[in-house]
């Protein structure tokens, strides 16, 4: 359960309680001294990444009421002493430290960087500044959405205990999380890794990493090292999305196992990466 609030900042002030977090949206207010753009995306960001609220949440919702007091004058007049001289003041003023939440998700939600990168290079970016006691943990919760193991809500769950006290996982963890819902980016490498779980004995390599979208070599070799095709439940666990995928074409000429790893076993890909080695586990 999410909900929406839309109110008259400065003017009425936001209800606080432990329960609630709330997002910055970026108003028109006090005549023309703030006036912003903000692009659908970024706001759908920050509420996608908004942890729903639980039956704790839904309680003082549900029994909160509206005290509307019947002078107002001292309280508009009071609004005067917090408006800033300039934009770049409110920015300053809205960014303090004692938000960082808001703060991390409003710099994320303006991060494009991510799009130029590959999954194995944003997955680096956030996990070299989790505590390796704790990066195996949180790389498996990671792959383990990548790979439509887990929901989003107990992903949302899942991390959330594990960057809550650093500002800087806050944000790359919503960068990652926006590389994995793109659907050009997570979407495209989710796709990919059931045409190789599925056809890779039918279709060659190179077609599967371009048939979705020109997927990255590395990252679909990370995710195959996290859950190869020989996982027991793979095809029940996949069954509705494999449907389309598993009446891909085949190729011309059958695959044939012609790459050779460092044990002497032949592939019909590269060899996989070891993910410990790779991401400093």
């Amino acid at each position: 359960m999410k909900i929406v609030l839309f109110e008259f900042p400065g003017l009425i002030n936001p209800f606080k309680d432990i329960e609630l977090q709330w997002i910055d949206c970026d108003h028109q207010t006090g005549g023309a001294w703030q006036i912003t753009k903000t692009k659908l995306s970024s706001f759908e960001t920050l509420i996608r990444n908004q942890t729903p609220l639980d039956e704790k949440g839904k309680n003082l919702i549900f029994r909160m009421t509206r005290f509307i007091p019947k002078d107002r004058i001292s309280e508009i007049e009071k609004f005067h002493d917090y408006m800033p001289n300039n934009y770049k003041d409110l920015i300053d003023y809205d960014m303090t430290d004692s938000d960082t939440d808001n703060k991390a998700s409003y710099d994320a939600a303006k991060d494009m960087s991510w799009k130029k990168k590959t999954f194995t290079e944003v997955l680096k970016e956030f996990l070299v500044n989790v505590p390796k006691s704790k990066r195996q943990a949180v790389c498996d919760i990671i792959l383990d959405y990548q790979l439509n193991r887990i929901n989003k809500k107990d992903y949302n769950l899942k991390i959330k205990g594990y960057v809550e006290s650093s500002t800087i996982l806050k944000k790359t963890v919503i960068i990652v999380r926006k590389w994995m819902d793109d659907n050009k980016h997570g979407q495209c490498l989710y796709k990919a890794y059931l045409d190789y779980i599925a056809n890779i004995e039918r279709r060659c390599w190179k077609t599967i990493l371009e048939d979705h979208g020109f997927v990255d070599e590395q990252d679909l070799l990370v995710v195959i090292a996290k859950q190869h095709r020989n996982v027991p439940d793979l095809f029940s666990h996949y069954a509705e999305d494999l449907k389309d995928i598993m009446e891909l074409p085949s190729n011309m000429n059958l695959p044939e196992a012609n790459m050779r790893w460092s044990t002497g076993e032949m592939c019909y890909h590269m060899e996989i990466p070891n993910l410990v080695e790779l991401f400093d586990l």
